[in-house]
């Protein structure tokens, strides 16, 4: 029997019992598979998981260390030894199960998350003695109790002081940065694959990383924490709201789904909140912490769950099991399941196996679907679904194994992508095909210069011979499954999308539609798409159109996006600017800047801004005079509370303004080339130093390096004309009333890690001054938190009087990632609305 199975004790020489030594205990709510709810879990329950352990953070000491139980519900330790006031964090668990690394951090990160993110000593813990040593001096966390990948028993990633993914050999010592520049505070942990990486510092992203060029191609944020990879590489997983649900994430296609919801029937009662999720290095095993809705991730009385999972799909297998009872916190688990001796095979029926016990001599066969044969070698082929146990007996000696065998089926099309800018699209499946023999061609009969498999092995990339600026159809035939007995794929005529907007995708820089959109420009300098990212400032945020939202607040592009469009826009010496404005209200005697780049006063490239209800331009070129805040440039009247679409145009000596796709005005204030453009910051609702803030609502955002043509320019504005009126219409209300209960507000240590949160208020509607609604009572969500600030909302108390402009919370996406505190008693005839005007 393998050793961590006798584990009872650790080093540190301390023990605890949850339901000792898996025995059933009075209370203990967790679930057997399968079984109804509030059994309690068996021996036969726990001894159903297998050979192997979890690990993970608890505090139920006074400190934090990192706690050990067996898969069998035996052996509950203390692993990590007492270090005075040190804290540890971060367990991840080596591909052998012998050893695990964990964060070493100050006393002051007992009680919360540090702002500025994690870094401590990273240690090497011997499983078996307890053994400690230090590996690196100064490391980090990606944002998350996350701080380290294993690629191999000798290789780990981990991030360094500076925020960079460095692959480190454990044997030689020997530490190679994965990238030449981190992110200030919080770093990328890239995967064991070296395809991807992520981080959740400021925002939650997962980006393709390049091990060739160490560079990382930035992607659209996901709202959410806690997020990691498989060690295939093939899923991304993470929290994807204040309490769950835990969401999945097919890497190759970016398509997203539910593993685990929050309140998820299959948690036992009472442990519906969910955090910290973490899958198996086999993908196997699903662990995740629960509560019964307390948030808070260093009082909230969470504890662990572990499921079995279906390796492929990354569907739940069974009902998640309960390992910790515990009224501490148990957070950050790592699960390690021993290998099979026989293995864990996959494949599509028929599929057949030739099993090798590794001994010689005769062996009595179960291949678990009725058949039993003997011989040296468990040879068979299985003809129907399902999952197959397979036991492989000689004397006294049993070995098992596992067979996972799925329908036959021909691979299917689930997505079909234009990139580098439309002269290449990609057709994925949903599992590894052969298209060695594929042939292709499109309905337009534009040219196919080449084809050629993915490297994620699940795709089909055609190379054009020309841009692709139209809807296409696309024929193909000729690909099969690598299934055994190959499935082939029906000749199939699929869809390929046009680029709707922006139009001009060869010449754009910069390219922001709304917040849920993959918003990707092809970098010529990175050779690969990259995202355009916004972070918000102050009180900037996103409606329920993903659009941003200004007034108090602004957003910035990172400095790589502002770089690029530097490099790209000074080559040419030509731009244009194109943007859907909705001016809140007239501007005051000052220019508010809807879009500035540059510093400020005297120190700019170009700002586009309103002022009154007129918008306004200034623009340095290399006739301005050096420090001197440019000449500014009336553009006409915008008209407020309404969407104009804007686009600016420049080539020296001539700049053009356009509203609603018509020409506005011609100009020849501004002369010369952009060489006099600097590396400043770009910011959309603001100077980046404050004062002139702007309010109104902004999306389709979108530079270019040259001049947009009247027709393009045209064009552009139909088709985001027809964006927007696709969408659905949003009920809105605007009422009087008092408020007559409210939440307890939260605080920031108590929602950590995020950094926003909303407060459940109840109001009574004396007036109705907008729209239609009869009850007399109602409940909003309103801003309490925002961007580590508290907000007028959170002093809220009964009988203050207020006018808020609502729309229902179940129409505003935007919101299901944040923390919502609601200790209003349960009123469920009451609608939830959100004050979209404070």
């Amino acid at each position: 029997m393998a050793c961590y199975l006798a584990l009872s004790l650790v080093a540190c020489g301390r023990a605890q019992s949850d339901a000792a030594a898996g025995a059933p205990r009075q209370g203990v709510t967790g679930q057997t598979p399968g079984a109804p709810h509030g059994l309690d879990p068996t021996p036969a329950d726990f001894a159903r998981m297998g050979e192997g352990f979890v690990v993970w953070e608890s505090n139920r000491t006074g400190d934090w260390r990192i706690w050990i139980r067996n898969l069998d519900g035996s052996g509950l330790a203390q692993l990590s030894p007492d270090e005075g006031d040190r804290q540890h964090c971060c367990p991840h668990v080596a591909p052998d199960g012998t050893r695990l690394t964990y964060l070493s951090l100050p006393a002051e990160t007992r009680h919360q998350f540090p702002l500025d993110g994690l870094e401590g000593e990273l240690r090497l813990l011997e499983r078996e003695g307890g053994a400690v040593r230090t590996l690196v001096r100064h490391a980090r966390a990606y944002g998350d109790d996350r701080a380290v990948v294993w690629r191999s028993d000798r290789e780990l990633i981990y991030v360094d002081a500076q925020g960079r993914p460095t692959l480190l050999d454990l044997d030689s010592g020997a530490a190679r940065p994965l990238l030449d520049e981190g992110l200030p505070h919080h770093g990328w942990l890239v995967d064991a694959t070296l395809r991807w990486a992520v981080t959740a510092g400021t925002a939650l992203i997962y980006a393709p990383y390049d091990a060739r060029s160490r560079t990382v191609a930035a992607r659209s944020p996901l709202g959410g924490c806690a997020p990691y990879f498989t060690h295939d590489g093939e899923w991304g997983f993470w929290v994807a709201g204040a309490g769950g649900p835990i969401n999945r994430i097919d890497l190759a296609t970016g398509r997203a789904s539910i593993l685990l919801g929050r309140h998820d029937p299959r948690m036992s009662p009472g442990h519906g909140y969910l955090y910290f999720p973490m899958i198996s290095r086999d993908s196997t095993l699903f662990a995740v912490g629960a509560s019964a809705g307390d948030h808070d991730h260093y009082r909230g009385n969470y504890d662990v769950f572990i499921a079995e999972l279906d390796p492929v799909t990354l569907e739940l297998a069974s009902t998640p099991l309960r390992y910790t009872t515990h009224p501490a916190t148990d957070r950050f688990p790592d699960v390690w399941r021993a290998p099979l001796p026989l293995g864990r095979l996959a494949g599509e029926a028929p599929f057949t196996v030739a099993l090798d016990a590794g001994r010689r001599g005769p062996w009595e066969w179960d291949f678990g679907d009725g058949t039993r044969a003997g011989g040296e070698r468990g040879e068979h082929t299985y003809q129907s679904p399902g999952t197959y146990s397979v036991r492989a007996v000689q004397g006294d000696l049993e070995l098992k194994g596992q067979v996972r065998v799925a329908p036959a089926a021909p691979p299917a099309v689930v997505e079909v992508e234009v990139r580098r800018a439309g002269v290449e699209v990609v057709v994925r499946f949903d599992e590894p095909v052969e298209v060695s023999g594929a042939e292709a061609a499109l309905a337009s009969r534009r040219p196919i210069a080449a084809l050629r498999a993915g490297e994620d092995g699940r795709s089909l990339v055609l190379e054009l011979g020309e841009q692709l600026h139209a809807a296409d159809r696309l024929r193909l035939s000729g690909i099969n499954d690598r299934a055994q007995r190959a499935n082939a794929l029906e000749p199939v005529e699929v869809e390929v999308p046009a680029p709707a907007w922006p139009t001009a995708r060869d010449v754009v820089v910069f390219a922001w539609e709304t917040a849920n959109r993959p918003n990707l420009v092809f970098d010529t300098l990175l050779g690969a798409d990259r995202a355009v990212v916004l972070e918000a400032r102050g009180r900037g945020r996103l409606d329920h159109d993903h659009a941003l939202v200004l007034g108090g607040g602004s957003f910035a592009a990172t400095q790589e996006a502002a770089g690029y469009v530097l490099a790209r826009t000074k080559a040419s010496s030509t731009f244009s600017i194109e943007a859907m404005v909705t001016p809140e209200r007239p501007q005051g005697g000052q220019p508010s800047w809807i879009a500035s780049f540059g510093r400020g006063p005297g120190a700019r490239n170009l700002a586009l801004g309103q002022m009154g209800d007129r918008l306004v331009l200034r623009l340095v070129t290399i006739a301005t005079p050096k420090d001197i805040e440019p000449e500014q440039l009336d553009l006409g009247p915008i008209p407020l509370g309404k969407a104009s679409h804007v686009v600016v145009t420049y080539l020296p000596g001539l700049l053009a303004a356009y509203v609603n796709g018509k020409l506005r005005l011609e100009s020849d204030l501004y002369q010369g080339d952009l060489n006099r453009w600097h590396g400043y910051p770009l910011v959309f609702g603001d100077d980046p130093g404050g004062g002139a803030d702007w309010a109104g609502r902004l999306e389709g955002i979108a530079i270019y390096d040259r001049v947009l043509e009247p027709g393009e320019v045209r064009e552009s504005f139909l088709r985001y004309r027809e964006l927007v009126a696709a969408r659905p219409e949003v009920g809105r209300l605007r009422v009087e009333g008092r408020v007559v209960a409210v939440s307890t507000p939260p605080t920031l240590r108590q929602i950590s890690p995020y950094r926003e949160g909303l407060v459940a208020h109840e109001i009574e509607v004396d007036r109705v001054l907008e729209g239609s609604y009869e009850p007399k009572r109602l409940r909003v969500a309103r801003w309490a938190i925002q961007d580590a600030q508290a907000l007028p909302s959170s002093a809220a108390q009964p009988g203050d009087r207020i006018t808020l402009t609502l729309e229902p919370f179940a129409a505003n996406p935007q919101l299901e990632p944040l923390f919502l505190a609601d200790t209003l008693d349960p009123a469920w005839d009451l609608e939830l609305f959100y004050a979209i005007d404070e």
